[in-house]
């Protein structure tokens, strides 16, 4: 949330637990180019994901896969039986996905994963 209250030539804007305070000339632009890099960092985004293991028995590792993305907090892991969505920080989903796709390439091999992201939060209530 962004809240802003100008006095004068002075601008005070809260975001994130943060005042900040300045005047209305460059030092203003530096400031909302510092609020506009804090919100890119925790721009939200929804993941549909499929895994598909190839040559072997594929349930156990599509299981394991998905409880070791439940195993973080910060992420909402949703699954039906044709695919997984995730929803929360864009950064942490991928970062999460980058790492447990990996653990799963060298623990079992070759495997397809199918993905569709938008950087929007779309989960259905």
């Amino acid at each position: 949330m962004l809240t802003g209250i100008t006095f004068k030539r002075i601008i005070m804007i809260f975001t994130k637990s943060k005042w900040y305070i300045c005047k209305l000339n460059s030092e203003f632009i530096k400031i909302l180019t510092r609020i506009r890099a804090t919100i890119m960092k925790t721009m939200q985004a929804s993941v549909e994901i499929s895994m598909y293991p190839l040559g072997r028995e594929y349930i156990p590792d599509i299981k394991e896969f998905i409880d070791n993305l439940k195993k973080n907090d910060e992420i909402i892991v949703e699954v039906n039986g044709m695919s997984t969505q995730i929803f929360g920080p864009f950064r942490t989903i991928m970062q999460l996905l980058t790492d447990e796709m990996e653990a799963s390439f060298l623990k079992n091999g070759k495997s397809v994963f199918v993905m569709k992201v938008i950087n929007a939060f779309l989960q259905q209530k």
